[in-house]
């Protein structure tokens, strides 16, 4: 077992290339009614899977720009894939921010080789997803994350704008995807593979013994991780559900923990191991999924970005298995 103790001073700091993957739910309802309505059946019998592959085929051809939000995306129609058999339509979007002057310098050379105008957009391709089952009343989207950088705010914006103009008695809703079933049923098999113990502030006391005296304020979090070697598991099962039936628990009982303050009060959460990939529960978020999965180890990158076929490939794994939970 591999014991990790860090400390973070004044910002948090996130790997700028790393590689996850958020996953919402997709619901239409009607206006002012009560009730989800069936993805392939709803107002005449229209189908969201026709609906968005039209709407993918157009944006294909001329790029979007959203004045309010300063984005712009397009559809890459060169580098997609539409199963119409599981009803899976996956792709990548090139998308961009503009509105602000700004300098590109060459971290080698320190010299800038490019001086970018408030016109100017600086485009990513990010990957997405949208699953749409038959005979059912959710479908699902994945969007790919990079470090900072996603898209979707400019995506669903977008899809919801474009659905009012076609269907105007008719909402198209997105939400965060959780399942705490899921999340339960992990519990039961050996799968957990990091805990992570954090809390927000560092008490004085601890700050006065770490040389930090007079700097509480410029802590941003203070982080305890226990994380298992590759291939071996925490025997921490028990002590997650736990705490789970009780967040006001002390996850541990050591008096060298509640000195740094790690109590029931402290934010945690585990990471888990399924089929090689990793996934994080949030133990305070009423012990349920996050809607994002890291996949940066598993998935084959090009300069810096994620292969279409790696994390495709990926992606439909984890709508499968998604999926299949739901409805069991």
């Amino acid at each position: 077992m591999i014991i990790f103790f860090f400390l973070s001073i004044s910002t948090t700091i996130v790997m700028a290339n790393e590689i996850k993957l958020e996953v919402y739910t997709i619901r239409i309802k009607e206006s002012y009614k009560e009730g989800y309505l069936s993805l392939d059946s709803f107002f005449e019998k229209n189908d969201f899977f026709s609906f968005f592959s039209e709407l993918m085929t157009s944006l294909s051809k001329d790029m979007s720009i959203n004045e309010y939000f300063k984005k712009s995306l397009q559809f890459k129609s060169e580098t997609s894939s539409i199963d119409s058999g599981n009803r899976i339509i996956s792709g990548i979007i090139d998308s961009g921010d503009y509105g602000t002057e700004s300098s590109i310098v060459n971290q080698k050379t320190k010299e800038e080789v490019y001086h970018k105008t408030e016109e100017d957009l600086e485009v990513k391709p990010f990957y997405f997803l949208i699953h749409s089952p038959k005979d059912f009343d959710m479908g699902f989207l994945v969007l790919q994350r990079l470090g900072s950088f996603g898209i979707q705010t400019i995506f669903t914006r977008t899809v919801i704008d474009l659905f009012k103009q076609k269907y105007s008695n008719y909402i198209i809703e997105f939400s965060p995807f959780a399942s705490k079933k899921l999340a339960q049923d992990l519990l039961n098999k050996k799968s957990i593979t990091e805990l992570k113990l954090k809390r927000n502030n560092l008490p004085p006391d601890v700050a006065n013994k770490l040389n930090l005296k007079g700097h509480e304020k410029d802590i941003q979090f203070i982080e305890i991780r226990i994380v298992s070697k590759r291939g071996k598991y925490l025997d921490y099962n028990d002590k997650v559900k736990k705490f789970v039936n009780n967040s006001n628990a002390a996850f541990f009982e050591i008096n060298e923990m509640d000195k740094l303050g790690f109590d029931g009060k402290s934010t945690s959460s585990i990471k888990v191991d399924i089929g090689g990939s990793s996934r994080t529960i949030d133990l305070n978020d009423s012990f349920q999924f996050r809607p994002y999965f890291d996949i940066h180890n598993e998935v084959d990158k090009s300069k810096g970005n994620p292969v279409f076929s790696s994390i495709d490939k990926i992606s439909k794994k984890l709508i499968k298995d998604i999926y299949k939970e739901i409805k069991s």
